[in-house]
């Protein structure tokens, strides 16, 4: 919860303004450059780089703030988050939890920004089309069943093969935004 409370004040605040962004500037070239910066990030975690924050309101927020910008911006401000924490000294479960309810906080207020925001560079003239709620039902029990199966997978582990295991998916993930992107440039 100290996590939490100041994350999502940092969500509220600048998912509007990264959705903002979005709805003006092209979505490719910004999400190629904040995979390819999160990418970076998750590898020289992984490779032994030792970066610890500490846990002041300041940082809590300024860690909301980025991961809400990037969510807004490019929607991937999981990858973000995931990274930032993964260099505090949080549990595991304490890490997991914050996460979750984080990521679904995050994904409503976008989803309420976009269906609120104006954009000339979408046909439809707002960031989500008429398929949006479509595939959001259509996706929900994939996401139940992973948050199922992660919480299964989670018991046993040790702190140190949790924070390998997630620095891991967090490249696997940033580096298909970034080919995405760079297949999407070159189209």
């Amino acid at each position: 919860m100290p996590w939490l409370s100041w994350l999502m004040l940092g969500n509220l605040i600048c998912i509007p303004i990264g959705v903002a962004l979005l709805a003006w500037l092209p979505e490719t070239p910004l999400r190629l450059l904040i995979g390819a910066l999160l990418m970076a990030a998750a590898l020289l975690l992984r490779g032994g780089a030792h970066v610890t924050l500490v846990p002041t309101r300041v940082v809590r927020l300024g860690a909301g703030l980025a991961s809400g910008f990037i969510n807004g911006v490019a929607a991937i401000g999981g990858i973000a988050i995931a990274v930032l924490l993964s260099t505090a000294k949080m549990a595991p479960a304490a890490l997991r939890a914050t996460l979750i309810a984080l990521l679904l906080f995050s994904d409503v207020v976008s989803l309420i920004c976009a269906a609120l925001m104006p954009s000339s560079a979408h046909p439809s003239g707002n960031l989500l089309g008429p398929d949006t709620l479509k595939w959001a039902v259509w996706l929900a029990p994939a996401m139940l069943a992973g948050i199922w199966w992660g919480q299964r997978s989670f018991k046993g582990v040790s702190p140190v093969q949790f924070r390998r295991h997630v620095l891991n998916l967090l490249i696997a993930l940033a580096t298909v935004s970034v080919l995405r992107s760079v297949f999407s440039l070159l189209a």
